[in-house]
């Protein structure tokens, strides 16, 4: 049973996970190359670029392999922890991208922790991507909007977009949260590492729980910000309302807190 231990920081949820180690004899394997990785200011730095094969679809013996492409940064302590994998959300973000990016300071500071590693999920950024589908489907702008009128579009473009994929030789059932979990694994074992930690964001978050919840002994830490809880998919904002309220009533019985935040809701108004 692995230890959790939870830390309330607004406006991120840090989640650290305790588990022991676990050997993997069969790991998968990767190729890493030097790369010369460059962020959107400019800044130049050595890193490795490979690429990870894994199924398409676990469950189907004879499913196509898909790559999955990631960047490691080395660490720069002498005893490094276990490799950081940060998980960008969407999903449909690309992690190599977030790594150039805004967050490129952080990528660079949790270098003296650990090797940090940029991925791209599957079917986003660098990795094996899906085809783009376009239809021909639109609502007419001399109706006015629907609920229902707006629910018959949105369903007319996904049957004509899953036949277009499994024409492709796509198999969407691959494209699961549960199969990127696995992938998740499959980097661990290609590393050489007996545990991964895992640095998520929105959808990361979501995803990284889902990796936690399957490979609980496998998973040393996990920070994650704007937690999606892994039954926490649909975003309504009356959702996001009754959350902000419950939240300031968690702020407002802890004195500290209240005095930090006093009118939470409002600030994300102004």
């Amino acid at each position: 049973m692995c230890r959790v231990h939870r830390f309330a920081v607004f406006p991120a949820l840090t989640l650290l996970v305790h588990a022991p180690s676990l050997a993997d004899a069969d790991a998968p394997r990767a190729v890493l190359e030097p790369y010369v990785f460059e962020a959107a200011d400019g800044t130049r730095v050595e890193a490795e670029r490979s690429v990870l094969v894994v199924p398409e679809n676990r469950t189907d013996p004879g499913s196509r392999r898909i790559e999955l492409a990631f960047v490691r940064f080395r660490s720069t302590s002498e005893h490094p922890r276990s490799p950081i994998v940060y998980l960008a959300g969407g999903p449909g973000g690309s992690g190599i991208d977030a790594a150039r990016g805004g967050r490129f300071p952080l990528f660079m500071a949790l270098r003296e922790v650990a090797d940090v590693i940029a991925l791209d999920q599957r079917g986003t950024g660098a990795s094996t991507r899906i085809p783009y589908c376009r239809t021909d489907h639109s609502y007419p702008l001399d109706r006015p909007l629907t609920r229902e009128g707006l629910i018959d579009l949105f369903r007319a473009k996904a049957a004509e977009c899953v036949a277009y994929w499994k024409a492709a030789g796509v198999d969407l059932a691959g494209y699961t949260t549960w199969e990127s979990a696995a992938d998740l694994d499959d980097l661990r074992a290609a590393l050489g590492a007996e545990r991964i930690s895992l640095w998520g964001i929105s959808y990361g978050t979501h995803l990284a729980l889902a990796a936690i919840k399957r490979y609980p002994d496998r998973i040393e830490r996990a920070v994650l910000a704007s937690v999606e809880g892994l039954d926490e998919t649909v975003k309504l904002p009356a959702r996001t309302d009754a959350y902000f309220e419950r939240l300031q009533a968690a702020i407002d019985a802890d004195p500290r807190a209240a005095s930090l935040y006093p009118d939470l809701a409002p600030r994300f108004l102004r």
